[in-house]
């Protein structure tokens, strides 16, 4: 919404007066994101944007990796938005491993190198989402549900 090159600076100079020890992005994709790369003299240790089952953003996640850029996402669950939790195909893989959809879909992203902190106000999603260490999908269940990716925005902003 303003200069962001010149925000981008005053973050690097926080990095190296001590202040912060590490800066990122959110919701910047293509010449955006680019432009703050090219022109940064520390890199964006991350970037939020929105990443859920339905928009997975495989080929920006390709260009996150080749600058060490980490993907975080933004409505992992997508707000419960498309019936997402509620999908056949997950919950199908869900009930293979005993676990919940919610707990595949972190796997997933886990599995993926996709950083994903889920809001919850329930103290048993809390501790239900952090239950998904005792197992791993297989090569296959994460192409499955790469698979269900349509790259669908839903919130309405692209």
């Amino acid at each position: 919404m303003g200069d962001d090159l010149a925000t981008w600076r005053w973050m690097e100079n926080a990095v190296r007066s001590g202040k912060v020890r590490a800066i990122g992005l959110s919701n910047f994709y293509g010449t955006d994101y680019d432009h703050i790369v090219k022109n940064a003299e520390i890199l964006p240790a991350i970037n939020q944007i929105e990443h859920h089952i339905l928009r997975q953003n495989h080929s920006f996640h390709k260009t996150l990796d080749k600058t060490g850029t980490i993907l975080e996402a933004w409505a992992p669950f997508g707000e419960g938005k498309a019936g997402i939790l509620q999908n056949p195909t997950i919950r199908t893989i869900a009930n293979k491993y005993h676990k919940t959809p919610a707990q595949v879909i972190l796997r997933l992203y886990l599995q993926s190198g996709v950083v994903a902190i889920p809001k919850s106000s329930h103290k048993s999603r809390m501790a239900e989402n952090f239950d998904i260490f005792d197992f791993s999908l297989t090569v296959q269940d994460m192409i499955t549900l790469k698979n269900l990716n349509q790259e669908k925005d839903l919130f309405g902003w692209y």
